[in-house]
């Protein structure tokens, strides 16, 4: 594994944190990365009708490798006091005083380790996915969990399935950890791209803004936090009225800065910025859903 590669990876990963720090975003705390809030994220997951709280007490595979780096793949009954063993394990690397590895490869390591343990019936992909942006945070090396890596291996779900498999029956971990550094490179070099593409968009809007004595531009501000507004939501972080958010929020609405969706007696209204939404995520549209 080059070890250029690994830093080439890691500087895109900070300049692209760098780039996104628009500004904080109200309201949100980041726990450490843990086996314990994986867990906590499981229980979320229950309460929101899904399976993630649940462990798995089926017969699986229990993946090893030896110290020719060749797997051994042995069936066993998995018990929760088995995987509780598994996880302690997994947490313990994760928590290593001295690490001997490069941050990206250790959080490569990782994540393969997790899918592989499997601990919950449903959602270990995405929890999985979110442990890369909450560990590379708890390390010090983001601000704020901004690398997303759900999109890469989304593109290329098959390739990243069979990278995982394929540590498991062959123990071609070099070529997983590469792929998975390219990841971070290539989500990277994105999230640039699009921070820049929002940094010049929040300068647009407060130049046609300008002269204005209204608090609009403080309403602005919050679309880059959360695209999607409510009335009630724009009152709690400004303390403003009821009246005087709607005046501005229709004021938003004709200058083309947001889309008002839901009419009538009863509906609740919402304000959508389609540009912050694009730039976001090309991909999804702007339809409402």
């Amino acid at each position: 594994m080059s070890r250029a590669l690994c830093d080439e990876a890691e500087l895109l990963a900070r300049r692209s944190c760098r780039r996104r720090q628009l500004g904080p975003i109200e309201g949100q705390s980041w726990r450490p990365a843990s086996s314990r809030g994986l867990r906590r994220h499981g229980d979320l997951q229950a309460q929101d009708g899904q399976n993630g709280t649940h462990l798995v007490e089926t017969q699986g595979w229990l993946v090893m490798l030896n110290e020719a780096n060749e797997a051994r793949r042995d069936t066993c009954e998995i018990s929760n006091l088995l995987l509780s063993k598994v996880l302690d394990d997994w947490e313990r690397y994760l928590h290593d005083d001295d690490p001997r590895l490069p941050l990206l490869v250790r959080c490569a390591l990782l994540h393969y380790q997790f899918e592989t343990i499997h601990p919950f019936l449903d959602g270990n992909g995405g929890l999985g996915r979110l442990f890369i942006a909450l560990f590379l945070r708890d390390q010090g090396r983001m601000p704020a969990p901004l690398l997303y890596l759900s999109s890469y291996f989304e593109q290329r779900k098959t390739e990243y399935y069979d990278r995982l498999q394929l540590v498991r029956e062959r123990g071609e971990i070099t070529e997983w950890v590469r792929f998975f550094l390219d990841g971070v490179a290539v989500q990277s070099a994105d999230a640039i791209e699009r921070a820049e593409q929002l940094a010049d968009l929040r300068e647009d809007y407060r130049a046609r803004l300008a002269g204005s004595r209204s608090r609009a531009g403080e309403i602005v501000d919050l679309l880059f936090a959360n695209p999607i507004l409510t009335v009630s939501y724009v009152r709690s972080r400004l303390g403003m009225s009821q009246p005087g958010v709607a005046n501005l929020m229709r004021s938003l609405t004709q200058m083309e800065i947001v889309r008002e969706v839901g009419e009538g007696a009863g509906v609740r209204r919402r304000w959508f910025c389609d540009d912050v939404l694009q730039a976001l995520d090309p991909q999804a549209g702007t339809d409402d859903h």
